[in-house]
């Protein structure tokens, strides 16, 4: 992996500091509760509109070649429209963060920052939930799936905390790549431990579960044929394959009793038959459409990247979110980023459970992960 070692120059550093900004703003704004204690949309706005202009300066004080400009100009266009019919702000900001990404970004002291800065604001939040300071979510797990009670801590549902505790076991392996010891591996299999224990966000347990098991393969003789494995051309594709796998659900899926659907649909707690729900009874549009309560539960709720793209943001957000994911993948098995590809894979997998795959501040590596100019 080449990595520039020079000085910052002053694009690098204003997409740098938004991008710091940008973590500290989804922890306390975007992911935890502290919304209820007051009225936290200014604060958000004013952040964002700071990030969006830091972005942008950025990206107009590097030079680009006509082509990047056209292409960086439609998935801009299209970020801004998803936001302006939906008033969320994932997808704009993950198309600015793709086409403003610089190299310097994947050196480790960078990413140690943000994994710091993280860490910081998690515990922050954490801690003001142990204490009741910032309510949290409490819900049962069905019998069936473990009975238990699920609190977020702070956090806006036990998923969302799941998603960010993915998100920094991920960004940690990629700081420590092969420097990664075994005790660093036990040490996060026993946080997921914990997770699972007290939080338990099964699409987050299970998936870090994967990430720490394939961190520990990446230590043993059996590397290079793991490495062989993960330099095919087919992981590109790992999003796409997501992507019909959940179409494919969606469409087919038959409820009822002792077939292989109804136990998939309990093994993933119910996503199957709350996608073809809105499958089936929503239009499928180019732009963004609002997602209906699912059913009788008085919320809207749809656990799949995939498929929450497709019908709430649109077609061509979906169109354009594979297209980065082919672009990201690329550049990963053309530099044999063994560290980038894993974290790559599971969050292909993550999207087929949670909604949160492609938020830049969840999925770093579709941030970080191009290392060449759209062209």
């Amino acid at each position: 992996m080449l990595v520039r070692k020079n000085n910052l120059k002053l694009y690098e550093l204003l997409f740098l500091i938004a991008f710091y900004m940008y973590s500290i703003t989804f922890i306390l704004f975007g992911a935890s509760n502290i919304g209820q204690l007051f009225d936290t949309s200014k604060l958000t706005l004013v952040s964002n509109v700071i990030i969006i202009s830091l972005l942008v300066f950025s990206f107009f004080l590097k030079r680009h070649k006509i082509s990047s400009w056209f292409i960086s100009g439609i998935l801009i266009l299209l970020g801004v429209v998803v936001y302006i019919y939906t008033k969320e702000s994932p997808f704009l900001f993950l198309v600015l963060f793709f086409v403003t990404a610089i190299d310097k970004l994947k050196e480790s002291k960078i990413l140690k920052i943000d994994f710091f800065i993280k860490i910081f604001f998690v515990l922050f939040i954490l801690i003001l939930g142990i204490l009741n300071v910032i309510p949290s979510i409490s819900s049962a797990r069905s019998a069936l799936l473990g009975s238990g009670t699920r609190l977020s801590f702070g956090f806006t549902h036990p998923n969302v905390l799941g998603a960010v505790f993915l998100s920094l076991v991920a960004e940690w392996a990629y700081i420590r790549k092969e420097k990664v010891s075994y005790i660093e591996i036990i040490l996060m299999l026993f946080l997921t431990v914990l997770l699972n224990k007290f939080v338990n966000p099964r699409s987050a347990v299970d998936v870090s579960t994967i990430l720490i098991f394939l961190l520990f393969i990446m230590k043993m003789p059996t590397k290079k044929m793991l490495s062989s494995v993960l330099h095919s051309r087919a992981i590109i594709f790992s999003y796409i394959i997501g992507f019909f796998l959940s179409l494919y659900s969606s469409i087919n899926y038959v409820g009822g009793s002792n077939t292989v659907w109804s136990r998939l649909n309990t093994l993933f707690s119910g996503r199957l038959d709350i996608a073809n729900f809105y499958f089936t009874f929503m239009n499928k549009s180019w732009l963004p459409q609002n997602l209906p309560m699912y059913e009788m539960s008085g919320v809207s709720v749809l656990d799949n990247t995939y498929i929450y793209i497709l019908l709430h943001l649109g077609i061509l957000a979906v169109i354009a979110f594979l297209i980065i994911t082919l672009v990201v993948g690329e550049d990963l098995t053309k530099y044999s980023d063994d560290y980038g590809i894993i974290i790559f894979i599971c969050f292909s997998i993550f999207g087929l459970m949670e909604s949160t795959a492609f938020y830049p501040a969840i999925n770093i590596v579709l941030i970080f992960g191009r290392l060449q100019e759209i062209t």
